[in-house]
């Protein structure tokens, strides 16, 4: 196999245990941003779960937060999340 291969293939491997840590998190993730990854924006954003250790991009986390707030909200009006 490429060199090219290779590095998608261990790409590949990367983001499925990534994947995994997030999926069997307890919950609810707690994320702390670790880094920026070299861009601007959202999407550069690195934030690392402080429970599971899987890592999202900024633009992920915020879709989960807001996530998390809008099932609170629901909660507190008394219905299902």
């Amino acid at each position: 196999m490429t060199a090219t291969g290779n590095a998608v293939l261990a790409g590949q491997r990367e983001a499925e245990a990534n994947k995994a840590l997030l999926s069997g998190c307890a919950g609810p993730h707690e994320f702390r941003r670790v880094a920026n990854g070299g861009g601007q924006g959202l999407t550069a954003q690195r934030w690392r779960c402080a429970g599971c250790g899987g890592l999202v991009n900024g633009l992920a986390r915020l879709w989960y937060t807001n996530g998390i707030e809008h099932g609170e909200r629901r909660a507190a009006r008394g219905r299902a999340a």
